[in-house]
């Protein structure tokens, strides 16, 4: 994340999320030119897969696919979990564009043991990209097995995002009491000064006025 390509790549996955689609493909396409002049070539197809993933989720599947396949071939050794997402991604736009047992091919499960940080874009394009399959060949037990473990998942991720929006709601509720008892303790302490610069004229004043009526 310290790197230019680093950046770009995470912005663009941000704005992936945030479905604004034309502000991550440039965000991509700076990625790419900042893995080109570092000359990390895993890297650039590895956002090169995101930019094609990208175009899948915008309906644009035979435009996506040159993008996937590059990224789950040559990352299937140096970056192997980024390739096994690729997989899945291509079968998912196989499935929209009706080729099966093209798609067939990409469904296999990985090998290696899947690292924490891919959870949970793995198991959801899995889960849906299966679904989808065997919903498309008639299997109809096996589909809803997977809509049911994509729906469960689903479920779980929006409890947890509920409960970090409570936590950030309390942690903003509880910044807002502090601001505001901080402003009302610096209220009370500037009209206690008013009050004192008062009270020292008035003492002054007075003291001006016996002295004048002792000089009379």
């Amino acid at each position: 994340v310290f790197s230019p390509m680093g950046i770009y790549n995470n912005l663009g996955l941000c704005y992936l999320k945030m479905k604004q689609y034309d502000e991550a493909e440039k965000a991509f396409k700076q990625g790419i030119d900042a893995a080109k002049a570092q000359k990390h070539h895993n890297y650039e197809v590895l956002i090169r897969g995101n930019l094609g993933n990208l175009l899948r989720l915008q309906g644009k599947y035979r435009e996506a696919l040159p993008y996937l396949y590059e990224e789950a071939r040559v990352n299937e050794k140096a970056i192997p979990e980024n390739a096994a997402i690729s997989r899945f991604y291509i079968a998912n736009a196989l499935i929209m564009l009706d080729s099966l047992e093209k798609a067939k091919k990409f469904l296999k499960p990985p090998t290696i043991p899947m690292p924490i940080w891919t959870y949970p874009t793995y198991d959801l394009i899995h889960y849906e990209t299966t679904a989808l399959y065997y919903t498309k060949t008639g299997n109809f037990n096996l589909a809803s097995r997977f809509k049911d473990s994509l729906l469960a998942l689903k479920d779980t991720l929006k409890i947890k995002l509920d409960y970090k929006k409570v936590v950030v709601l309390e942690s903003s509720l509880q910044a807002e009491k502090y601001i505001n008892e901080r402003r009302a303790l610096q209220s009370e302490v500037r009209n206690e000064r008013i009050v004192r610069n008062v009270i020292i004229g008035f003492l002054f004043l007075l003291f001006l006025g016996i002295v004048y009526w002792l000089n009379e």
